[in-house]
């Protein structure tokens, strides 16, 4: 046992193992796949990989090896390897972890241990497994200590497993109860995971987390501060004055040698929140962010998030750092440096993001983007909610889409738009309506056939209908009900459509009800749609 705890490289390991034989037995076992762990977290190599393989291959031929605790163990090293099981191997030990998680000897922490592990692997919680882990769970709960609560949480967050209301329950019980003596990382990755699964918390277990969060914050490394704050804003959570503090002592600390992920979603919450951490730490992030940008060692929409983090500060009014600019040359110039590498959702962010801040590329760099932008689309690979950004960042720039560049995206747009109505289809319908009002070249008729058809034959109806739901009261948008009718009305209006009598009839009965809301902004829009239809009853309301 000793030999196997002391040995310094895997192959050693499964040598020892060899010659023990039939001597072999589960405690040995169990010993000798968390060394190939231990090591494999002290330097990842190769032949850590071939060492795991080669001690499952002895467990096949030694079954007597794997006892319930062998069994949780070895998939946890599995995990810890991110090892590849062949499909002969999967069912093997999928049929294992079922019979050890419902091992009446089981421990708690071989339960966590074995759900991350498997799902460390990337396989599939699914049928009689999903039922033991199920089964599992709710029987060790009340026993589990931090960790292992934080653990079971993350496995089920990062396998994207779906975890039963009833095993949740009784895991975010225990989470409520273990907290105050729970760790910086403990903390970060149950509010992490709770926001990935989408579960929803109590009041009680809310409060218990920022408290428990603020009094760790300073201990923190940065993968904990930004999963904290990007957790804490994807799950609505109303941060306190202090914790805010905390925050903003927190991440000047982190920012230097956070990665892009971190610095991501630490501006992706603060943007979500609409809240900001102020100008040093926001000038502190962007130099940050373009220091990796200029390595080139960043994910694209790493910095697409991070760009739309501060494009929603600034349309809140927070004043945004003076090396800005820089950071944004920085980013168009990496992504001309890799088009053919950035995925659909990259590129249609990145043009939207750049034109929301205020920068405008080249031509040559616009022309690049278009080209990859139509690639992809062409390829099936975009959604309508990123063709409308393209297409409003192009409008923004003043860039004039071709007419055969205008009929494919637009089409595609609609499609996907009305294939997710009503959410997140009616953000994304608005978007493209207000892009392709800005697009000097684009009205509705002959010129553009596919795009008429698309608009008039299927999104139009969908918005009639929306109309109709928001002047009866039984629709009540996020910009508010006047803001939604008066710009659908200035859009329409612009790319030459003309809404119907009876929806014409539905605003103003809706609006001479609201006069007391009505904006000058309100009645700009409206007035100028209805002065285009020559509609005098609107025109006539507005006076």
């Amino acid at each position: 046992m000793q030999q196997i705890k002391d040995a310094e490289t895997s192959q050693q390991v499964v040598r020892l193992v060899q010659q023990a034989g039939p001597l072999c037995n589960a405690f040995l076992f169990s010993a000798a796949v968390n060394r190939v762990a231990q090591l494999h977290k002290q330097q990842a190599r190769a032949s850590n990989q071939t060492a795991l393989a080669s001690l499952l291959a002895f467990a096949e031929d030694h079954p007597a090896v794997l006892d319930h605790v062998a069994v949780v163990q070895t998939v946890y090293a599995g995990g810890v390897l991110r090892h590849q099981l062949t499909p002969q191997q999967l069912a093997a030990w999928q049929e294992l972890l079922v019979w050890a998680f419902g091992h009446q000897k089981l421990e708690r922490q071989n339960v966590s241990n074995g759900l991350w592990g498997w799902s460390r692997m990337g396989l599939l919680l699914q049928g009689q497994l999903a039922l033991a882990a199920e089964a599992a769970n709710v029987r060790l709960a009340e026993q589990m200590k931090p960790q292992e609560v934080s653990n079971t949480l993350v496995a089920y967050a990062h396998g994207g497993w779906q975890l039963s209301s009833t095993a949740a329950a009784a895991l975010l019980q225990r989470l409520e109860q273990v907290l105050p003596g729970a760790k910086p990382q403990e903390v970060s990755n149950s509010l992490w995971a709770a926001a990935k699964l989408g579960l929803p918390l109590s009041d009680g277990l809310n409060a218990a987390l920022l408290q428990r969060l603020e009094q760790v914050l300073s201990e923190a490394n940065p993968q904990a501060v930004s999963n904290s704050l990007w957790a804490a804003a994807k799950l609505g959570l109303q941060l306190s004055g202090s914790l805010k503090a905390a925050f903003v002592q927190a991440l000047p600390r982190i920012i230097p040698a956070a990665t892009s992920q971190a610095l991501a979603n630490s501006l992706w919450a603060c943007g979500t929140l609409g809240w900001s951490p102020g100008q040093p730490v926001l000038a502190a992030a962007v130099a940050a962010m373009r220091r990796l940008v200029a390595s080139r060692t960043v994910d694209g929409q790493h910095v697409c998030n991070f760009m739309w983090g501060l494009a929603e500060l600034q349309d809140m009014g927070a004043p945004l750092p003076d090396t800005l600019p820089a950071l944004l040359e920085a980013a168009a110039g990496w992504a001309s440096s890799c088009w053919g590498q950035l995925s659909a959702l990259t590129v249609t962010d990145l043009c939207y993001n750049l034109a929301r801040l205020g920068h405008r590329p080249g031509s040559d760099w616009i022309g690049s983007a278009i080209a990859r932008g139509l690639e992809c689309n062409a390829a099936g690979a975009v959604g309508g909610v990123c063709v409308a950004s393209f297409i409003w960042a192009c409008s923004a720039w003043g860039h004039r889409l071709q007419r055969s560049e205008l009929e494919q995206l637009v089409s595609t747009a609609v499609d996907c738009i009305c294939a997710d109505w009503p959410e997140p289809g009616r953000g994304g319908a608005l978007r493209l309506a207000g892009a392709l009002a800005r697009q000097d070249c684009f009205r509705l008729g002959p010129d553009h056939p596919a795009a008429s058809a698309a608009i008039e034959a299927r999104l139009l109806p969908l918005v009639n209908a929306d109309i109709d739901l928001v002047t009866a009261g039984r629709l009540h948008p996020k910009t508010g009900g006047l803001s939604y009718l008066a710009s659908w009305a200035s859009h329409l209006a612009a790319i030459g459509l003309r809404l119907p009598e009876q929806q014409l009839e539905a605003i103003c009965s809706y609006v001479s009800t609201h006069l007391q809301q009505l904006s000058k902004g309100h009645v700009k829009l409206l007035r100028t749609a209805f002065e285009a239809w020559g509609y005098q009853p609107g025109l006539a309301l507005l006076a």
